[in-house]
């Protein structure tokens, strides 16, 4: 009987280690999703910049910058004039810790020349992911300012159901 005590024991403070362990090692670790939008009623007007601050934790670093967009049949906008537009254009800021910063337009078709979608319909939306920036350096730790803009000339841009932005370790 004693020894089944003793087993006990063991085996309570070995299990207690070990999520000690498993919590101390997940609060040094980087998350690497920058943001994580849900456009209400599928929208995203025009002027509303979409802003997010993002701690990097251990520098210097080199990351993918990764965007994953989901969208319905009404992207980019629900009149039908509008059906041969293909492109999701959106332009990011990206504001370092060391006080630098890097800003470019970007230009995704979601749709080839005849307008047929370049993204296989999985519950009713398209899923696609698109590489913003490859190997970005970062060489100090703090806060990054990341400033998204919708840059659809027709106000709002419909059908766009959800963005992720992330920043994943670049695979050298």
């Amino acid at each position: 009987m004693r020894f089944r005590g003793n087993k006990t024991r063991v085996f309570k403070a070995v299990a207690m280690m070990i999520v000690a362990l498993a919590i101390g090692s997940c609060s040094d670790k980087q998350d690497t999703i920058v943001l994580s939008k849900d456009f209400v009623g599928e929208e995203w007007g025009r002027f509303d910049l979409l802003k997010v601050d993002y701690d990097i934790l251990k520098a210097p670093t080199t990351v993918d910058v990764i965007m994953e967009l989901t969208v319905s049949e009404d992207f980019p906008n629900v009149y039908p004039s509008s059906k041969n537009d293909k492109d999701m254009l959106f332009c990011m800021l990206v504001e370092f810790p060391d006080g630098s910063h890097r800003v470019r337009d970007y230009k995704f078709p979601l749709k080839d020349r005849d307008g047929n979608w370049k993204s296989e319909k999985t519950d009713g939306y398209y899923h696609f992911k698109f590489m913003l920036i490859s190997e970005l350096y970062i060489s100090e730790s703090g806060i990054c300012k990341f400033t998204l803009e919708n840059k659809y000339s027709k106000d709002p841009l419909y059908g766009i159901k959800n963005m992720t932005i992330k920043c994943v370790p670049s695979k050298k």
